[in-house]
C-alpha cells in the first residue's frame, strides 16, 4: 500500500490541517512553530513501533480548546492508501464486494481501539427487497395447494411452516438483518417439506433455492469485510519518527 494523502485534526497545535497530498518525496514547508512536526508526529500515532496507543488528553489535545470537548472517539488521523494490482486481486479474492477497490481510507480517533477502515467506493450490499416479496407471492399459493392434499397434524405443520416463512422473509432496511431471520427461516420451511416428503414444483424450489443463496451470500459479507479490515490494517507500515 501507498500513502497518498492525510489528514490530522484535533491535535497539539492543529484543530484541522486540510488534506496534505503525499508523493515519492513530500515536504513540509513553513515557520518555525507553525506545526510541521505536529503533523508528523500525529501521522506517526496511526501505527508507531509497537502498535497504537492511546492518546492522553490532557498532552495532545489543542490547549486552546476546552478539554472536555475531547472525548474516546474525537478524530485525529484519516489517511488514504493506494492499492497495487496485487493487493487489488488479493483483496477482491477475501471479500468479493471490494472488487475493484483501489483506495483505502485508514484513520485512528484518540482511544486507539477506535481505529477505522473504509473501501473507498465499495459496492453496497445487493439486496433486492421487491423482488423478496414477489418471490414469496408466488411460492405461496402453491404450498398452500400441497397442504390442503394433507390432513390433520401434517397439514397443521405446513401451514405454520408457510407463516414462519413469510414472517422470516419480510424485507426490511438492513440487509444484514433480514438474512439473519431469512436464513433460519428458510431451513426450518426446508426440513418441514423433507419431513413430508413434499416435491414442491421446480420453478418454487427455484425460488426458495435463490432465497436461500441471497441470505447465505449477506451473511458471509460480515466475516468477509472484518476479515479484510484486519488484512489492511495489517499492512500498513510501521511508522518511526526521528527528530535532529
Amino acid at each position: 500500500m501507498k500513502l497518498t494523502e492525510f489528514q490530522i485534526s484535533n491535535y497539539r497545535s492543529i484543530n484541522e490541517s486540510g488534506p496534505v497530498k503525499v508523493g515519492k518525496i513530500t515536504s513540509l514547508v513553513g515557520r518555525n512553530e507553525s506545526g510541521k512536526s505536529n503533523l508528523l508526529l500525529a501521522l506517526h500515532t496511526l501505527n508507531p513501533a509497537g502498535g497504537p496507543k492511546d492518546l492522553a488528553p490532557i498532552k495532545n489535545f489543542p490547549r486552546h480548546r476546552r478539554l472536555s470537548e475531547c472525548t474516546n472517539e474525537t478524530p485525529v488521523v484519516s489517511s488514504i492508501w493506494e492499492l497495487d494490482a496485487s493487493e487489488q486481486t488479493e483483496l477482491g479474492a477475501m471479500f468479493p464486494r471490494a472488487t475493484g477497490v483501489t483506495y483505502v481510507r485508514i484513520g485512528r480517533m484518540y482511544k486507539a481501539d477506535r481505529q477505522w477502515v473504509e473501501f473507498v467506493g465499495l459496492k453496497p450490499i445487493t439486496f433486492p427487497g421487491d423482488e423478496i416479496g414477489a418471490r414469496l407471492r408466488k411460492i405461496k399459493p402453491v404450498v398452500e395447494v400441497e397442504a390442503d392434499k394433507l390432513e390433520g397434524t401434517s397439514q397443521a405443520q405446513l401451514k405454520t411452516a408457510l407463516e414462519a416463512l413469510e414472517t422470516g422473509l419480510i424485507p426490511g432496511t438492513e440487509p444484514t438483518q433480514w438474512a439473519a431471520a431469512a436464513a433460519p427461516a428458510l431451513a426450518a420451511f426446508r426440513r418441514v417439506v423433507a419431513s413430508l416428503t413434499i416435491d414442491l414444483p421446480n420453478r418454487e424450489e427455484g425460488l426458495i433455492a435463490e432465497l436461500e443463496e441471497l441470505a447465505a451470500q449477506i451473511l458471509k459479507d460480515g466475516p468477509a469485510w472484518n476479515g479484510a479490515r484486519n488484512w489492511v490494517v495489517t499492512r500498513l507500515p510501521v511508522f518511526i519518527y526521528l527528530e535532529d
